[in-house]
């Protein structure tokens, strides 16, 4: 799905909550936050990731609440993406926080959710 997507090492900004979370991690020995001085490779971190989701169901179980159901790590890069649409984020800077090489992937893939916010621009003009 992410054919167009460039392969380059790139930075992304994360918000406060986020950084929060991973500042135990930072402080660990190594160069990488996902390995020590070498990356772990992304099968290593979905088979963790897989076992993390298990876990937590176990727990949700044990409460009889409503288990998560298991999902790639890929999943969370388009429930990330489609949050940030949902929220009414510019679609340029979302494809430039994918890496997607062209604006147009992103539209591709997305367009379905663009859609629903003609609702949303709606009522901001309605609202004039």
């Amino acid at each position: 799905m992410d054919m167009e997507v460039t392969s380059a090492i790139k930075e992304i900004a994360l918000d406060k909550y986020t950084l929060e979370y991973l500042k135990p991690l930072q402080e660990l020995p190594g160069e990488f936050l996902f390995g020590d001085n070498e990356p772990l490779g992304i099968s290593s971190i979905q088979r963790v990731f897989v076992i993390a989701i298990k876990q937590c169901n176990l727990s949700l179980k044990a409460k009889k609440e409503e288990e998560i159901p298991v999902i790639r790590i890929h999943d969370l890069r388009h429930s990330h993406a489609s949050y940030l649409i949902g929220l009414g984020a510019n679609v340029v800077a979302i494809s430039k926080r994918l890496g997607h090489s062209d604006v147009n992937m992103t539209l591709k893939v997305y367009t379905h959710l663009l859609k629903e916010s003609e609702v949303k621009v709606l009522s901001i003009l309605d609202a004039i």
